[in-house]
């Protein structure tokens, strides 16, 4: 796994000062700048919430503001998003999982997508880092009675941090509904045996949530904007599916051998889990409510074109 990690920072601190910022990163450098209570007057009247800036900020003052000290912050989240998605295989699977485990931080480290965006001052890598480290946290909750008011704890902020980041966040909750349900299944104890857990973690959603009640009429004044912009259904999962697997770095003629790959692979792993075990074939179901989650809500709200692709980073 220590390789996995070393070839992670390899590929993210490639180059990383290499272009100047454009000009996203350049409102991210400059709202940066401000003290918080300004970053949180200029949020209020944009697209995103204030975390990332937020953040930045505090970032800043250790690193510096230039191209590679600013980006530095999503190289790291990158690089700790693979050492996540090692931990939550091994979660999900058990100890015996290692290999299967670092096989998915893997892909995770050298998915283009995610490289790119880890190179980026912008906020994306953290909204894939708080997805799956909320889902890390959801199955400790689960799975354990000990020591869960630390876990609760973690929980929330974690999905308050989520919200406030990016508003698309909210599309994890269908992929954790589904892992819970999977749980259940898996537990093979009456549901009433697992109260207490489920008390713990829709207690946890509702502290959350009211966390969250400051920022909510922001969110409902700019989530209604222009009209959606929608592309073809059929344009938009072929050309979505490509880019899960290899980012924007293909053709767009060669959307679909993408498509080709990405089904082979996601129906071959999950032949051989029926075959082997029902519990584990069941864990298809989160696979494909992590891919299908967003897809479909990008599709239902309009945000369909090329540049919302990177909404698509939590389903990677």
């Amino acid at each position: 796994m220590t390789a996995v990690l070393l070839l992670a920072a390899f590929l993210r601190f490639y180059q990383l000062d290499t272009q100047s910022f454009w000009n996203d990163e350049g409102n991210s450098a400059r709202l940066s700048e401000r003290t918080v209570p300004l970053i949180i007057e200029g949020t209020a009247s944009d697209i995103h919430p204030p975390l990332y800036y937020l953040l930045l900020r505090g970032w800043r003052i250790g690193s510096g503001s230039s191209e590679f000290g600013l980006r530095s912050f999503s190289v790291y989240l990158g690089i700790a998003l693979v050492a996540v998605t090692y931990i939550l295989g091994r979660k999900l699977l058990g100890q015996e999982s290692q290999w299967v485990s670092i096989a998915a931080a893997t892909l995770v480290a050298i998915n283009p997508a995610l490289v790119y965006y880890s190179q980026e001052a912008r906020m994306y890598e953290l909204l894939a880092f708080l997805a799956v480290t909320s889902c890390l946290l959801l199955l400790r909750l689960l799975e354990s009675r000990r020591r869960q008011i630390i876990a609760a704890a973690a929980y929330v902020l974690f999905m308050a941090a989520g919200f406030y980041t990016h508003y698309f966040f909210p599309t994890v909750l269908i992929i954790q509904l589904v892992l819970v349900i999977v749980w259940l299944r898996g537990s093979q104890k009456p549901i009433r045996d697992n109260r207490r857990q489920l008390i713990v973690i829709g207690a946890a959603l509702i502290l959350a949530f009211i966390l969250y009640l400051p920022w909510l009429p922001i969110f409902l004044r700019q989530s209604g904007g222009r009209a959606a912009d929608r592309v073809q259904i059929y344009e938009f999962l072929l050309d979505g599916w490509r880019w899960l697997g290899f980012g924007g770095f293909t053709a767009s003629d060669d959307g679909r051998w993408g498509v080709i790959i990405l089904t082979i692979l996601i129906l071959a792993g999950t032949a051989y889990a029926i075959i082997k075990s029902r519990w584990e074939a069941s864990y298809g179901l989160v696979i494909a409510a992590g891919a299908a989650a967003p897809i479909a809500v990008m599709v239902l709200i309009g945000t369909t074109q090329p540049p919302f692709y990177k909404f698509m980073l939590m389903a990677i």
